[in-house]
Formats: C-alpha cells, sequence, structure tokens
C-alpha cells in the first residue's frame, strides 16, 4: 500500500489572492500526506480560459489519472465550477478564510465573466 493518499488537492486562490495564499492548508495536506498543489491564474483572462488552464494544468500534474478535488475560495470556486477534467471527482468551495462549501456570490464588476 502507497503511503500516499491516491486523491490529489488542487487549490485555486480568489482573485486578489496568489498561490502562496492557501500554502498553510497546502502543506497540512502534504503532511498528512496527500498530494496537495496550488493552481496559480491571471484575473487578466476570462474565466473559461482560466478554466482550460486548469484543466491543463490537472492534465501536467496528473500523469497516473488519479481523482482530483477542486478547493476554490471565491473566484477560484467559480474557476472550478468551470473547469472540465475526467479527472475532477470533487469540488469544495469557501468562502472567507473557513473552507466551507457556500453558494457561489454575484460580483459586480468582476472580470472573470463568463
Amino acid at each position: 500500500m502507497s503511503s500516499t493518499n491516491m486523491t490529489i488537492v488542487i487549490s485555486i486562490h480568489g482573485i486578489y489572492g496568489t498561490k502562496y495564499t492557501h500554502y498553510p492548508l497546502i502543506s497540512q495536506l502534504n503532511k498528512l500526506k496527500y498530494t496537495a498543489m496550488t493552481f496559480d491564474y491571471s484575473s487578466l483572462e476570462t474565466l473559461a480560459v482560466i478554466a482550460d488552464q486548469l484543466s491543463a494544468f490537472i492534465t501536467e500534474n496528473n500523469p497516473h489519472n488519479e481523482n482530483v478535488v477542486l478547493v476554490g475560495h471565491s473566484a477560484g470556486g467559480r474557476i472550478a465550477l468551470k473547469a472540465k477534467h475526467p479527472c475532477i471527482k470533487g469540488l469544495l468551495q469557501s468562502h472567507a478564510q473557513l473552507m466551507v462549501v457556500t453558494l457561489l456570490h454575484g460580483y459586480a464588476g468582476f472580470p472573470l465573466v463568463q
């Protein structure tokens, strides 16, 4: 039996976050033997383009086609919902600093429009 969990967890930050925003979460998941990583994106791109980039990121970082769970904070949750990849098996959206399932909120003037 492998000492690593066979599920890959990918964290997606909110619009003003960076790939370092969820470092404490990723660090703890890695200590628990999960393969956990962050996906970084530019808020200057459209939601569809970023979702495509996320799908390519999954393919690149998942050579054995393991199950993938996306953890999206705020705008990262919108990106996660838009992503299409056969390995995606779960989604956890968060708002604020707590990892809880939430409904999406509308964002006036939000640059990541569909």
